[in-house]
């Protein structure tokens, strides 16, 4: 009983700690792209995630998944 405690406890550090690592990285501002400016439109009654996919495929942000759960 211990050891499937002990198990457990250790795959749920694993699963903290690779969701911690993944959430400073998904935040985090995409590399500069020669200080550009980009002209981004959000269309009046556009979701959450089509808005976070649209700016995901243009490289204005990280991840997707990361704004629209932020």
């Amino acid at each position: 009983m211990k050891q499937r405690f002990f198990i457990f406890a250790v795959f749920l550090l694993l699963i903290a700690t690779f969701a911690f690592l993944w959430w400073n990285q998904a935040k985090r501002p995409p590399e500069p792209q020669k200080a550009n400016e980009i002209l981004f439109t959000i269309k009046s009654g556009e979701g959450v995630r089509s808005i976070a996919d649209r700016l995901y495929k243009t490289g204005l942000i990280r991840s997707g998944v990361a704004f629209f759960l932020y």
